[in-house]
């Protein structure tokens, strides 16, 4: 996402034609992240449709899509202006708006940014049973610090105690220590 209006540019920042379609979804190509910074590899991210649910992200694209029509060296994500013209969502205003959904719940919206999706993304396919190395994979770390952002349910603990409970009383583990 560009940091600001103005300084949107496509061989950076995502464009209309980052997004190509195939029969499961929607295929985001990703030339330029912390990861890549120096377009030494392209990273393929898919986005599998959800037939049915209002959920659907591809769904949702194609609704914006048809929305806010513009050329593939166009920003991904448009904006109409108070005028009507279109301008690229800026991090600044996708943050902006859960922050005010949030605060109008009652939380607090300062625990949370645009980093919260990452970090939300990555726990809930690990409380799903997502093992750790397609997370990685999905999410393109490299090093194993998204191991800090898999928030383990309390039931998956309880299993993991449980694990162990029934190994101690079965006689599995030498106790000799």
């Amino acid at each position: 996402m560009t940091p600001s209006v103005t300084a949107f540019d496509a061989r950076i920042h995502l464009s209309r034609g980052s997004v190509g379609y195939d029969t499961t979804g929607l295929i985001i190509r990703i030339t330029c992240f912390k990861t890549i910074q120096f377009g030494e590899r392209v990273l393929h991210i898919p986005i599998l449709a959800i037939l049915g649910s209002a959920l659907c992200p591809v769904s949702a694209y194609k609704q914006m899509v048809d929305m806010l029509p513009a050329p593939s060296e166009a920003p991904l994500f448009l904006a109409p202006s108070s005028t009507g013209s279109l301008h690229p969502l800026t991090y600044q205003s996708f943050v902006r708006h859960p922050r005010s959904l949030l605060s109008s719940t009652g939380l607090d919206p300062n625990s949370y940014s645009g980093h919260s999706f990452r970090r939300g993304g990555a726990s809930f396919a690990f409380q799903l049973g997502a093992d750790p190395e397609s997370i990685k994979a999905q999410g393109d770390w490299h090093s194993q610090a998204y191991l800090l952002y898999m928030e383990s349910l309390f039931s998956r603990r309880l299993r993991t105690a449980s694990c162990i409970r029934a190994a101690i009383k079965s006689g599995q583990v030498d106790l000799t220590l």
